[in-house]
């Protein structure tokens, strides 16, 4: 059982502290494995709380039980479907792992390019197109059939993106709905791949500039920011409150912060409130806005005693169900591995084996090289 950090401090003094701490450095998953629970884990909770989206606390107590829905239950023609979610971080990590194949084939990488065509992509998956920019429709994600599926696809994504003029920046609109920040988990994962190369500051630009081409308001596009930190720290070996502390610290210098900070602020009280967890976070909102979503599935794995019980946590309310979980799953994978992902929530997930394909090449991309003679890749991830 993989324990929270407000769990050890209320049973343990300093010195046991230290000494747990050193046995989970010791007993730490490899790389490979946390990105690949990074991501399965956001899936996961993307898919238990897709069935919950849009119906009330009650109404899923009433319909699954006291303890809510802890088991996929039918959405989108069966059980273990993901959403737009986790379709969005998919063509994330597929526009960033495009840059990277342009930087090495090309020596110019220009990620903001290659993430903002990535979801030209996904828009197109959607039956949905962009009149202004020629997409290119090919790469291997791009092919795989099941992503060709809507899924409650937000509607400020589909709507900046169709607008989208070919120069990334920030979306012009002044929505801050959670679109932004639940599909960047994929950016601290990278940057860690080549963490020599990336200070925190430029980390959280990074996912920034991710979340800010569909979403132009400052909570919707800092709360990016903040996420895709909190990934690379943890795989840093941060805990997650230390994590907290950095990204929040590098949140303070931009403008329009305050509501963001206010909701991680929130997040990190409550945790160490004798509150109920449902009531705790009806406090923080439902999730439909980003910095809501993101301070949901904050609090979540704080107060988690494991990755099971966050999940079912971060599903079990009344907002939205699916983001708060995927960001809330993103973050325990990456803290733990997958050795704490029950079976039972892997066997059934839709799209798995894909996932776990952009996890490794999200790994293995360092060591693409110029010299490098693998035309699957390129077919993979053209490099234009």
């Amino acid at each position: 059982m993989e324990l929270s950090d407000q769990w050890l401090s209320r049973h343990f003094d300093k010195q046991a502290l230290s000494y747990l701490r050193s046995l989970q450095i010791d007993s730490a998953p490899d790389p490979v494995d946390r990105y690949t629970a990074c991501l399965l884990g956001g899936a996961i909770g993307d898919a238990l709380g897709g069935a919950v989206e849009f119906i009330s606390r009650s109404a899923i107590l009433d319909r699954f039980g006291p303890d809510g829905i802890k088991d996929y239950s039918d959405a989108y023609g069966g059980k273990g479907k993901i959403t737009d979610d986790t379709q969005m971080t998919l063509f994330t990590a597929e526009g960033l792992l495009r840059g990277r194949m342009r930087g090495v084939s090309k020596g110019i990488t220009a990620y903001d390019h290659t993430v903002a065509a990535a979801y030209l992509r996904w828009l197109a998956t959607q039956g949905h197109e962009n009149r202004h920019v020629e997409t290119i429709l090919d790469g291997w994600l791009f092919k795989q059939r099941e992503l060709h599926s809507q899924r409650a696809p937000g509607t400020t994504c589909l709507s900046a993106l169709a607008d989208y003029e070919g120069e990334p920046g920030i979306a012009h609109n002044d929505s801050k709905g959670c679109g932004g920040v639940m599909r960047v988990a994929p950016v601290g994962l990278f940057c860690w791949t080549f963490k020599e190369d990336w200070g925190i500051t430029e980390v959280f630009d990074f996912g920034v500039m991710c979340a800010a081409i569909t979403h132009g308001h400052p909570s919707g596009y800092l709360s990016g920011g903040v996420l895709a930190s909190l990934i690379f720290l943890i795989l840093d070996g941060a805990q997650v409150g230390d994590a907290l502390n950095e990204a929040s610290s590098i949140l303070v210098k931009y403008p329009g912060h305050e509501e963001t900070l206010d909701a991680l602020n929130q997040a990190k009280k409550l945790s160490d409130s004798e509150l109920r967890h449902h009531e705790a976070i009806k406090e923080l909102g439902e999730g439909w806005v980003a910095e809501e979503a993101l301070a949901i599935a904050v609090y979540c794995v704080l107060v988690a005693e494991s990755f099971e019980q966050g999940v079912i946590l971060a599903v079990n309310h009344d907002g939205d169900s699916d983001s708060t979980g995927a960001i809330a799953g993103n973050i325990l994978g990456a803290l733990h591995g997958t050795r704490v992902i029950p079976g039972r929530w892997l066997e059934s997930l839709e799209l798995r084996e894909v996932i776990e394909a952009v996890a490794s090449d999200l790994w293995s991309c360092r060591n693409w090289s110029s010299y490098m003679d693998d035309e699957r890749q390129w077919d993979r991830y053209p490099g234009y």
